[in-house]
């Protein structure tokens, strides 16, 4: 085994070394110029074309008012009725179409594009959705006390209430059990059922 330890070596120091007309041999690199980023227009264009063609209105089981909303929420949770949950939430057609362009993360100096935030979205939802439905799927979830959310913002034509909690039967605190609600052309829906239940 000794005997081919200076041929290791040899070749170790063969293989490292390099000599002046190598490095004059070797061509210089050239800086690549990689532009995966696209236009924000065209990132909306092409996520609206993959999310089909543009809603009339909201989709679903939207309401005339957020108290519609939440009254129908919580019926629907008390139900186990998860079909009627999943009208109450904004799809991805009426994100593509309606909410992305308006979102503070769609703008400067988040510009996070529109695949992206739906992904991250849509699976805020449904792990949110989950834990919901163990906890309070099949009860009575909702007492006289309401709901509440902590700020209101317009986002273009559209307005998006977030922070919101609903005072549950049975807990001491108010609990955010959905991720917000969105008003658009008069019709409320829910941004999302994400919550840290």
């Amino acid at each position: 085994m000794h005997r081919y330890l200076p041929l290791a070596l040899l070749a170790l120091a063969a293989a490292c070394g390099s000599s002046d007309a190598d490095a004059d041999a070797a061509p210089e690199a050239t800086p690549a110029v990689v532009d995966s980023a696209r236009p924000r227009e065209q990132a909306i264009r092409a996520f609206q074309a993959q999310s089909g063609p543009a809603p009339a209105g909201l989709r679903g089981l939207p309401a005339p008012s957020a108290d519609t909303l939440v009254a129908r929420f919580a019926s629907a949770v008390a139900r186990g009725d998860t079909a009627a949950l999943a009208g109450m939430v904004m799809d991805q057609g009426e994100f593509a179409h309606f909410f992305y362009a308006g979102s503070p993360q769609s703008l400067p100096p988040y510009e996070l594009p529109p695949e992206i935030m739906w992904l991250q979205l849509s699976q805020q939802s449904e792990r949110g959705f989950r834990r919901l439905m163990d906890r309070f799927g099949g009860k009575d979830v909702v007492g006289a006390q309401g709901w509440a959310c902590a700020r209101e913002e317009r986002q273009g034509t559209d307005r998006v209430w977030s922070g919101c909690t609903l005072r549950v039967r049975g807990e001491t605190a108010p609990v955010p059990v959905f991720g917000g609600i969105w008003e658009h052309g008069g019709a409320y829906k829910f941004v999302s059922y994400a919550n840290d239940l």
